[in-house]
């Protein structure tokens, strides 16, 4: 027997296709089916149900192409197999990324974050919008990318993060930055725009991409980065599962599904 909190949670996350059916008895068989096959109420399986109801089993698949992102989830797909990280987190663009890193790391007003001198004003915009503390240090003459043997004489009691910018191609020194963030318990989260697909080698050999080696990489697809989209976009590079279904939902304004609504007349 189907409750009336099932039904409360199931239709809180209904696309916008389920109130076009006019049939109110064919909702609720529908709405039915997806409590018996115990459908995850923000999956996608649950929207494609609703889809083949709608408009039949062959529409459904060639809408489900546009409803599902599936563009999107499939480039970020391919992005996290070229990175070799764990998720890869689509937002609008790369100062969104970098603002919804600090946010999903819980830094709190106050806080102070380590910036580099020379990057974009965005990455230092995030964290004064989030009433974070920007503490700047200079950048290295040969790659303009920070100064790691400075880092540690800025770090007081509120640090609680490093943002390394990898710039024109060129990583930051993340072994030794990394070192530091480490035994001072940091977070690091990369700036990695303006160096996508840069790969990182430590003294031992090992290899990682640009914006994979912190807690949180962050990139932006706007027309003059090293990879650019049409109008903007932006992503964040997470290896932990936790921190980057954070990351999503802080994307999708703290909600766990995404929906589409379309207005018949204004």
């Amino acid at each position: 027997m189907t409750t009336q909190n099932e039904k409360t949670d199931y239709l809180s996350e209904w696309p916008a296709h389920y109130y076009e059916i006019e049939d109110i008895n064919e909702r609720e068989r529908i709405l039915k089916l997806a409590i018996e096959q115990k459908l995850d109420p923000a999956g996608d399986e649950k929207r494609l149900l609703v889809l083949k109801k709608r408009f039949g089993e062959k529409q459904a698949e060639k809408r489900a192409d546009h409803f599902l992102h599936a563009w999107v989830k499939t480039f970020a797909q391919h992005l996290a197999v070229y990175n070799q990280v764990e998720h890869v987190v689509p937002c609008a663009n790369g100062t969104d990324a970098l603002q919804i890193a600090l946010m999903a790391l819980g830094l709190q007003p106050g806080d102070e974050v380590i910036v580099p001198v020379h990057t974009y004003v965005a990455t230092a915009e995030v964290i004064a919008l989030l009433r974070l503390e920007p503490i700047f240090v200079d950048c290295v003459a040969d790659r303009f990318t920070i100064d790691v043997t400075q880092i540690e004489e800025k770090i007081t009691p509120r640090t609680k993060a490093i943002v390394p910018v990898h710039l024109y191609g060129q990583c930051a020194d993340m072994e030794p930055l990394m070192d530091i963030a480490h035994r001072h318990k940091l977070y690091v989260v990369e700036d990695t725009a303006q160096a996508i697909g840069a790969t990182y080698t430590f003294s031992n050999g090992l290899q990682q991409k640009a914006g994979c080696i912190g807690d949180i990489g962050t990139t932006s697809f706007f027309p003059s980065k090293n990879l650019g989209c049409y109008g903007d976009g932006g992503a964040l590079f997470i290896r932990d599962h936790e921190l980057a279904e954070r990351a999503r939902m802080i994307a999708n304004h703290g909600l766990r599904w995404s929906f589409s609504f379309r207005t018949n007349c204004v």
